[in-house]
Order: C-alpha cells, then structure tokens, then sequence
C-alpha cells in the first residue's frame, strides 16, 4: 500500500507544473530592451519575483501613483527588485516634468530599490521625497534635492496616511546610498514590530536633520557618515502614541561638523507610558566618532522615560581647543525635570579629537539615563 501510495504521488508531481521562474524585464530609453520607460517595465511584471532591469539614460516621465493624485516617477505595487545595470553614475531618475516623488511604493513587501540617481524635480522648491519603501532594501542610490532623500513613510504619500497598521512587522535596510542637499535625508518613521537598519550610508547638506526617526519600534544606525546638517541625527516618538517603546541604537557611525546639534533627542509629552531606549556606543566596538558641532548631544523629555547609555564614544573638537559639551537641555525644559544617575568608570572615557585623530583621554561621567 505504502508502495502505490509513493507511485502516486510520483505521478502526480510528474505532470503538476513546475513553478514559474522569476522574469527579467529589461528597460532601456533608447529602445534596446523590453520597454522605453521604467514605469512600463513595472508594470509588466508580475506580482512577485520579476526583476526590472534598467539600462543607462534619463528617465522623466511623470504618473498617477494609486490614483490619490500624486505625481511620481516610478510607482511600484508589487513584490520586486528595480536594478540598474550599470549604477547611479549613468542611470538618472529625474522629476524634471514635475514630480512630487521620485520612486514611490505603494505595496510591496518586500521590495528592491538599487542604483539610481533620483533628483528633485520642483527646481524653484523641493518635491516631496526621493524614494519612499517600507520593506526589503533601499541600496547605492543618490537623492538630490528633495523634501526627503529617503523615506520609510509610503502611506502618507501614497495619500492613505491612516492606514499605520499595514507597515507592521516589517523590516528595511537603507543602506550605501549617497543622500545630499534635502530637507531631510533619511526620515526612518517606524511602527509597533518593525525594524529599520540604516547603514554606511553618506548624508550631508540636510537643513533640518540628516537622519530622523520618529515612531516606535526598532531603528538601527550604523556606520553612516552624518554631516553638514542642521542637526546630524534627531530622535523624536510621536505625542499621539502611549505604551510604546522606541528602540534606537547607534554604532560606529561619524556624525560630525554639523551645525547647531549632533544628536538631539526630543520626546514629545504624552499621556502615559511611553519609553525611548537610546543606545549611543555603548560598547568599545560600537564607538561613534561624534564632534565638530556647537553641542554634541542635546535632550528633552516631557513625560517619557528615556534611558539613555551614551557610553564609549570619541567626542570633542576637532580643532583640539575646546571640549564641546556633552549633554545640553532643551531650553523648554527646566532643570528640575529631570534626574541624572551618571556613573564614572575608569574604562568610560571620552577622547579629544585632533583633526580626527585621538590625542587626549579622560574619564567623564557618562548619562547613563535620563528621564522624568
């Protein structure tokens, strides 16, 4: 019995149809590929699995992203990977025809965005965002110009804001991308569940932060060069969200010269408990190189429990005058807002930088935490 029963099941497999091997599409301006434009290519592929593989040139033309009126570059609702053959340098998303967004996805989980250059299209303003994706990978491009380089917050552009519950338990990495002259950079809004690793990326020139986070959830910093910003790096939770935790870890990343803040923190004051967690260095593997800014490190609390481990990192003036202050208070916040428990530990230490390089340590009383 157990002998027919194999057989059949032999049998059946034998004329089952094998499952259908992911596509290649190629998209190619000058007319050598598949499809003239990217949006086409898109839109050839199937649900699931395809690549569109984009050939160099200039791509400009403008569609209606879902029907909610906005105007994008590329709009994708599917599970796919858009490629360009020959990376960044030669293959140019441009919103010059008007483009509120450069590639936005609507759906998608998850989805592969690599090698494009992807500039702003509003030239007398800016445009929106340059890329927006919730899910899968966001690797190697160049974002000029926009509102946002980069940006995990596809439902608020794809006009359907409310609908938070969808970007649950998911994760994203944006990572090796070149990120300059935006609003913002990278803006990380993340969700109950979901995890966000921003690495080795280059971000400069961004008038209101080079990298912000803002919701719940995980956001992982790693290895990025943050500079020229009003502020390098800001952490903010939502006011409207209670029993939440925020999780953000900082490691190895340099987050330099920018103009009035490195890192700020500001937790917005809600009902009840909400907890930010921040973890700047906190191991000597995980070291920021922090300096070059007015203040290093600033914080505001209202009504929220931060614990915050600001430990083993190289912080200081790169002209090797003067130490730049650790830890400064938002000016809305009294003093007695707040309560420091700092340790001191002869393995805790802070280096004055000399043009980059180490020249001078001392013990500091690291913050340790920090809440209300």
């Amino acid at each position: 019995m157990r002998t027919l029963l194999l057989l059949s099941a032999v049998s059946l497999l034998a004329v089952l149809p094998a499952p259908a091997a992911a596509d290649v599409i190629i998209v190619d301006g000058s007319g050598g590929g598949d499809y003239l434009t990217i949006q086409e290519g898109v839109d050839a592929a199937a649900w699931s699995g395809d690549t569109v593989l984009v050939y160099p040139g200039t791509y400009a033309d403008v569609h209606d992203c879902g029907g909610y009126g906005t105007p994008v570059n590329v709009c994708i609702a599917k599970n796919i990977t858009l490629v360009s053959l020959d990376g960044p340098e030669v293959t140019v998303i441009d919103g010059g025809d008007g483009a509120q967004l450069g590639i936005l996805v609507e759906y998608g989980d998850p989805v592969v965005i690599e090698g494009f250059t992807v500039i702003s299209g509003w030239r007398g303003g800016r445009s929106d965002a340059a890329i927006t994706a919730y899910s899968g990978e966001v690797r190697g491009n160049v974002c000029l110009g926009y509102g946002t380089g980069i940006t995990t917050d596809s439902w608020w552009y794809a006009g359907r804001g409310s609908e938070r519950s969808e970007a649950r338990d998911t994760a994203i990495v944006i990572a090796d991308n070149t990120v300059e002259a935006n609003e913002t950079g990278i803006f990380v809004r993340s969700w109950s569940g979901s995890h966000a690793l921003v690495s080795g990326n280059s971000v400069h020139g961004s008038q209101f932060a080079g990298v912000s986070v803002y919701g719940f959830g995980s956001v992982s910093l790693v290895g990025n060069e943050i500079s020229g910003s009003t502020r390098g790096v800001r952490i903010q939770n939502p006011s409207w969200n209670v029993g939440s935790l925020l999780s953000v870890d900082l490691q190895s990343n340099r987050i330099v010269d920018n103009v009035e803040t490195n890192i700020e923190i500001y937790l917005a004051e809600v009902s009840t408990g909400s907890d930010c967690h921040v973890t700047i260095g906190g191991a000597p593997e995980h070291a920021n190189d922090i300096y070059g800014a007015p203040i290093n490190l600033k914080a505001a609390a209202y009504n929220v429990d931060l614990l915050l481990d600001a430990t083993y990192n190289y912080w200081g003036s790169i002209a090797c005058t003067t130490f730049v202050p650790l830890f400064d208070i938002h000016e809305n916040v009294p003093d007695s807002a707040f309560i420091f428990e700092p340790f001191v530990d002869e393995t805790h230490t802070i280096a004055y930088y000399c043009e980059g390089v180490p020249v001078q340590h001392r013990t500091w009383g690291s913050i340790k935490s920090l809440y209300r």
